[in-house]
């Protein structure tokens, strides 16, 4: 399982480079929780009514590169500058916890980091608020028909769903790689077609993220 940030104005991806014992979910509505590592455990709530994220984790110094814990180094300094620009320009964001049901937009609503010990770690906390846009009718009322009735307007469109039929010898980190750009966004695939592949291979004695030729699989935007 690993955790990914996407700038959605500049496409940008940012993966943690370690896993936390545990992510707290926070919501006005039941929960469910199940466990995400041997330390810890997703908390998630059954409704639409999400209001946001949290954990604490370490960001691990230049010492500790090619560690087998670590998913993906980046230089904690690095990060806790992406961590400021979220915050300061107030970024729209798509988190991800791959292997969850956590695939959500937000905004970063606070962190903090502390240097510490001779490798260069820094312990960090942070949380999320969930994103939602909210329509703001600009003359503050219902526009009106010559005739005095309500004046509705055609809902648009929806746009038309990207679609991938999967090939043999295809995974899903070599689709997100062809169709998005970047391998490492295989959990976004996986989490948009859950259904679908969790439905293929309930029973058998394979990975949980195998898939098979045929299946045709919804391309997230």
């Amino acid at each position: 399982m690993d955790i990914f940030v996407k700038d959605l104005e500049t496409g940008e991806v940012t993966q943690f480079p370690m896993m936390p014992n545990a992510v707290k979910t926070e919501a006005a509505t039941r929960f469910m929780s199940y466990d995400i590592m041997k330390t810890g455990e997703v908390v998630i709530p059954l409704g639409e009514d999400l209001t946001g994220f949290s954990w604490s984790g370490l960001l691990p110094g230049a010492a500790r590169q090619g560690e087998p814990y670590i998913r993906a180094w980046t230089d904690p300094q690095v990060m806790q500058s992406k961590f400021s620009i979220w915050r300061h320009y107030n970024k729209k964001l798509l988190l991800t916890v791959t292997g969850t049901p956590i695939m959500h937009s937000v905004y970063l609503e606070s962190y903090d980091c502390e240097s510490f010990g001779g490798y260069g770690d820094m312990e960090y906390s942070i949380s999320f608020k969930a994103a939602k846009d909210i329509i703001v009718d600009p003359e503050g009322k219902e526009a009106k028909s010559a005739g005095g009735g309500v004046k509705t307007t055609p809902a648009a469109a929806a746009p038309q769903k990207k679609t991938y039929t999967v090939r043999a010898g295809d995974s899903l980190y070599k689709i997100a790689q062809s169709q998005l750009g970047a391998g490492s966004r295989w959990g976004e695939i996986y989490n948009a077609n859950k259904p679908t592949i969790d439905a293929a291979n309930k029973g058998k004695k394979v990975d949980w993220t195998t898939i098979y030729s045929g299946q045709v699989l919804t391309i997230p935007g």
